[in-house]
């Protein structure tokens, strides 16, 4: 048996059919362009302007000074103590004890005129790499530590001073860390397995380089170092005496490498950026050879 509609009925039939086919097709491509809405749509992060970023930097910094004020309030007295003692014995630093010499460094040594917290000269093997990295890119005979450049220095300066003038803003010229998290102080002449006293054998060390032209960036670098609780595995490689003195007088683990490079900006003297990148391949090797791995920042 066969069951048949009549004519009109089956065309009724068929226009439905096609007519809910349609609707369907509408509504999926609804439901697709509303999932291409929801996942094109950047983050709410994401669409924050540039000055609410900065917002939210600054009081993330606030918190985090204020929760380190209040940790370091069960060990204050004990500083103090302890800071009044270093006052009494050790006499004021000035930049003419920073020696950059193989043979002032000995002769500190050997004379005994080694200052507690501070003291003279450098570790035997980086004045040996200053001393490489000069002899293997020397200055140009014309003497022009510059060329003609002038304006492209000027321009790299004032970049990196705006930069400066930010942190400087955020308040990381006056930014001290709290001694009692950093590993003790050691002197300027302070070999790089001296520094690396607390790190394993076999642990990480965290390491940067600069010259007093960038301050504030490796203060604040140090800064956030320290939050995440690796103070006590970190080093700074210090090209000339102003940042030494600098890192020195906030207590931070520094490794003197000065007397190659100056205090100025130098991207723009290729002799200068040479012997820079030579003292940094050289400052690795030396982590490397106590045993240790190194994070380079």
């Amino acid at each position: 048996w066969v069951h048949a509609h009549p004519p009109g009925q089956a065309s009724r039939a068929s226009s439905s059919a096609v007519q809910m086919r349609n609707v369907t097709g509408v509504w999926l491509l609804l439901l697709a362009g509303a999932l291409f809405l929801v996942t094109r749509t950047p983050p709410r992060h994401a669409l924050q302007r540039p000055a609410e970023a900065a917002l939210l930097l600054r009081r993330r910094r606030e918190e985090s000074v204020s929760r380190l004020a209040v940790e370091r309030s069960s060990r204050i007295d004990a500083h103090a103590a302890a800071s009044a003692t270093a006052s009494t014995t050790a006499p004021a630093v000035t930049a003419a004890a920073v020696m950059t010499a193989a043979t002032h460094s000995a002769g500190a040594s050997a004379a005994g005129t080694e200052r507690p917290f501070f003291g003279a000269g450098q570790s035997r093997e980086a004045a040996q790499s200053v001393a490489t990295a000069i002899e293997k890119q020397r200055q140009p005979k014309e003497g022009a530590l510059w060329g003609n450049v002038q304006a492209s220095w000027t321009q790299a300066e004032r970049e990196s001073d705006n930069v400066r003038r930010l942190l400087q803003a955020d308040g990381m010229s006056s930014w001290r860390p709290d001694a009692s998290l950093l590993p003790p102080q050691r002197p300027a002449n302070a070999s790089m397995e001296q520094l690396l006293q607390y790190v394993p054998k076999g642990g990480t060390a965290w390491l940067a380089f600069g010259n007093s032209g960038v301050t504030e960036m490796l203060l604040n670098w140090a800064h956030h170092v320290i939050q995440r609780g690796y103070s006590r595995q970190m080093v700074i490689a210090a090209f000339d005496e102003t940042l030494l003195l600098s890192l020195h007088e906030r207590r931070l683990p520094a490794y003197n490498y000065t007397g190659a490079l100056p205090i100025t900006h130098f991207r723009h003297a290729p002799h200068l950026f040479h012997r820079m990148g030579y003292l940094k391949a050289d400052c690795i090797r030396l982590v490397l050879e106590t045993g240790r791995d190194v994070l380079v920042s």
